[in-house]
């Protein structure tokens, strides 16, 4: 009845640090981050000799420590009977969908009945069936999730409310990259919000959200940038079937938009967006 699914092979029932368990992720944490790299990757290939794959939370395939993380414990816990794993990811999405309901609440001060029509929407929207259905599209879940709790605990206002927001902004970026948008976000809703005036002295109170996103960027450009690992391809990234920079930028922002019409009106919907799926319009 349950299975592993699309990405789950790669990620998680046949990965061979993720398959030792939470002992794997440690493996896994010194191979990419504390020696010199993974030998594999470092010879372009993804998969060892006994043909496990050797990706995680490796630089250029994601920067995702902290979900893998949660992988490694759902085999040590559970072994690789897939029916936890997804239940997992179901728990998951649970707490996400009660986040969003108070986040409705705190941060744009809806009433309960709204914020509550609002979390439903969000709960059946057709374009999260993947993250959810996906056992691999955990890192979506952590992230968002994350990226909600350090949106409620900066709106809190207590004298520990940067504090515990830097923590979940930095929990939110380790599940995904993603997370990047949450150090900018915050701040332009916290303050149009409350009326400040465009001053210098005013954007002080964010200092650690531009500190988190700024180090992370700069972790990515200059020391990530000499990762020899696989590069980007047309097979992983569509943007590379495009020549020329200003012919990729106009491509991804038509990718773009086609996401923002897919979340406003989610038909149709396919499972695989990669190799030509998207096409280039002059």
């Amino acid at each position: 009845m349950f299975h592993f699914a699309m990405d789950d092979t790669m990620l998680v029932e046949n990965n061979y640090y993720v398959k030792k368990g939470i002992a794997g992720w440690t493996e896994l944490i010194s191979d990419n981050y504390l020696s010199d790299g993974n030998v594999y990757l470092d010879k372009g290939k993804f998969t060892n000799e006994a043909g496990e794959y050797v990706i995680g939370a490796n630089s250029k395939t994601g920067q995702r420590p902290l979900a893998v993380l949660t992988h490694c414990l759902d085999v040590s816990l559970f072994g690789m009977n897939p029916a936890f794993h997804h239940a997992t990811n179901v728990l998951l999405y649970i707490i996400l969908l009660l986040l969003i309901y108070r986040f409705f609440i705190r941060v744009f001060e809806t009433s309960s009945v709204e914020a509550f029509f609002l979390s439903m929407l969000f709960l059946v929207h057709p374009i999260h069936v993947e993250s959810v259905a996906n056992i691999k599209g955990r890192d979506d879940i952590l992230t968002v999730i994350f990226g909600l709790a350090a949106f409620l605990s900066f709106f809190k206002n207590t004298r520990f409310s940067s504090g515990v927001s830097f923590m979940f902004c930095v929990l939110s970026l380790l599940s995904k990259e993603s997370g990047l948008i949450f150090t900018i976000i915050i701040p332009l809703v916290h303050f149009f919000k409350n009326g400040a005036e465009i001053k210098v002295k005013n954007f002080f109170q964010y200092w650690h959200f531009f500190l988190i996103g700024g180090l992370y960027v700069f972790y990515r450009v200059f020391y990530d940038a000499g990762s020899s690992e696989p590069a980007l391809n047309i097979y992983n990234n569509a943007i590379n079937t495009v020549v020329g920079k200003t012919n990729q930028l106009v491509f991804a922002l038509q990718i773009f938009f086609h996401y923002f019409e897919l979340t406003l009106w989610p038909f149709p919907l396919i499972w695989d967006y990669t190799v030509g799926h998207f096409h280039y319009t002059e």
